[in-house]
C-alpha cells in the first residue's frame, strides 16, 4: 500500500495526519511524500516522521519545482508505480484517518479480480481544527462509474484508494 502525501504549508495539520498513519490497523504501507515549496516546517515534520518510523517506510519523491496539487500527486503516483505498489491511497495534509481506513480498502479491493482496475472510496466527516464534528458532506445521488470518478471529481482524492491494475 502506497500512501501519497503532498504537502504545502501544512505544518499546522501534519502531526495529527502522520499519527493517523501509524494508528492504521493495516500496517503494511509505505509513505511517498513530496513538498511543493512550503515556506513553513512541513518538510522537516515529514522528514522527522520518516526517520522515526524506520528505514524503508517512507520515500521522499523529487521536488523539482512547484507543481501544485495535481502535478505533485501525479509525481507521487509515478514514483510509487515504479516501486510496484499494489494500492494507492491519496492523502491530504489536513486529513486525519480513522484507524480502519486502509484495512477496509484492502479488503474491498481484494475482492476484485486481479486483472481488473478498481477504485475504492469512503465517506468523510467534516471536523474543525480541534477535530470536533461539523457535519457530513451531501451524499451522491447515484453510484459513480469508474471513469466519472476519475474525471469529474465526484469523489475527493482523500477518499480514494486505487489498485495498481491497468486495463488491457
Amino acid at each position: 500500500m502506497a500512501i501519497l502525501l503532498s504537502t504545502f504549508d501544512g505544518e499546522r495539520y501534519l502531526a495529527e495526519q502522520l499519527r493517523s498513519y501509524n494508528a492504521q490497523t493495516h500496517s503494511n504501507w509505505t509513505l511517498y511524500w513530496r513538498d511543493d515549496g512550503s515556506a513553513d516546517q512541513s518538510p522537516a515534520i515529514v522528514a522527522e516522521f520518516a526517520q522515526r518510523v524506520g528505514k524503508g517506510r517512507c520515500s521522499h519523491a523529487p521536488e523539482d519545482g512547484q507543481l501544485r496539487s495535481t502535478g505533485s500527486f501525479l509525481t507521487l503516483l509515478h514514483t510509487a508505480l515504479r516501486d510496484d505498489a499494489d494500492y494507492f491511497a491519496f492523502s491530504d495534509q489536513d486529513d486525519v484517518w480513522l484507524p480502519d481506513k486502509l484495512a477496509h480498502a484492502v479488503a474491498a479491493l481484494g475482492e476484485v479480480a486481479a486483472d481488473r482496475p478498481a477504485l475504492y472510496f469512503c465517506d468523510r466527516t467534516l471536523v474543525d481544527e480541534s477535530l470536533r464534528f461539523i457535519g457530513q458532506p451531501s451524499r451522491l445521488r447515484r453510484p459513480p462509474g469508474f471513469p466519472a470518478a476519475l474525471t469529474q471529481n465526484v469523489i475527493p482524492g482523500c477518499c480514494m484508494i486505487l489498485n495498481a491494475r491497468r486495463p488491457n
